[in-house]
């Protein structure tokens, strides 16, 4: 059922977006002061318009070391491999007035070993879920915009782990289960803001703060994402139709470090084509230590994301 909704929802924009555009379509983008900002995977925007945006991505870490196991008595050596990341994110946009609009977003992020002894260690991991909230522009000049959105959001974390469901089988346990799903709600608030210093260059941050259920749950927990961003478009001035990037994310999200609780921070390039009134596309290399248990050195993770958004 799901399913069919996206694909229904898809081609009813879609259709409305490539019908007749009028001259100053260019206004449907995000747009301040003649810069056209660019938009990014992981780092929400302040502006309200009628948009369907799609990420897909991958990733994997450097090389880690997987720490001697012992299971029944039995020691493992220590094996070297890399964890794999694998993710997709849709974001549908309804603007109702110039200050009002309704996000929804539906997720899946995986992770999971390269190899047998990575796959033991740390098994299968998996979030699925969404969020829906309101965007309400606070205000906007000839430079800046300022906007919050009020969200909730529903994830399901699903782990496969491996070796702890040996262990339990070896100890007898009647309940041994080799996944567990976890499902976690929370509300939150987003503060996002752009600044154009003029048509070529343009800043953007946003700070988020959430509170509720954790994948952890024996307690609720309370997460942020903080954000800023640099980039510059060379199509107004220079009629090159290239936009480049550079990003910093501070994160506890359990949709970024995939468990939560734990900090990370995040780098991002981006190179985006920009020539378009209707659209945006770019690639993102994105880069972050990730925080494991019981791991000798927290591995280098390096991910590449395709975005591509839709404007109606």
């Amino acid at each position: 059922m799901k399913k069919i909704f996206i694909v229904w929802l898809f081609f009813i924009v879609t259709f409305t977006g490539y019908s007749q555009q009028p001259p100053h379509a260019l206004f449907k983008k995000n747009r301040l002061n003649g810069h056209v900002f660019l938009d990014y995977s992981k780092f929400n925007n302040p502006f309200i318009s009628t948009s369907l945006k799609i990420n897909v991505g991958a990733g994997s870490t450097s090389t880690i070391t997987i720490p001697p196991m012992e299971i029944n008595g039995l020691t493992t050596p220590a094996i070297n491999g890399t964890i794999m990341f694998a993710e997709g994110e849709i974001t549908y946009q309804q603007r109702f007035t110039p200050w009002l609009s309704l996000n929804i977003r539906a997720m899946m992020i995986g992770r999971f070993g390269t190899n047998a002894f990575s796959l033991l260690y740390d098994g299968v991991n998996t979030i699925s879920g969404g969020s829906i909230g309101w965007r309400i522009r606070m205000v906007r000049t000839k430079k800046l915009i300022l906007t919050t959105e009020v969200f909730v959001k529903n994830l399901s974390g699903n782990f496969i782990n491996i070796k702890q469901f040996i262990s339990d089988v070896i100890d007898g346990d009647p309940y041994a289960s080799i996944i567990k799903n976890t499902p976690a709600m929370a509300g939150g608030i987003n503060f996002e803001g752009a600044y154009a210093i003029n048509e070529t260059w343009g800043l953007q941050a946003t700070t988020e703060w959430a509170y509720g259920e954790s994948f952890i749950r024996e307690k609720e927990s309370f997460t942020s994402k903080t954000s800023f961003l640099g980039e510059a478009d060379f199509y107004p001035k220079h009629k090159l139709p290239l936009g480049i990037g550079l990003g910093y994310m501070l994160s506890s999200a359990p949709e970024i470090s995939m468990e939560g609780g734990d900090y990370l921070s995040m780098g991002l390039l981006k190179l985006a084509y920009t020539g378009s009134t209707d659209f945006d596309l770019g690639v993102e290399y994105l880069t972050y230590k990730m925080k494991l248990s019981n791991r000798i050195k927290n591995p280098l993770v390096t991910q590449l994301m395709l975005s591509l958004k839709f404007y109606f």
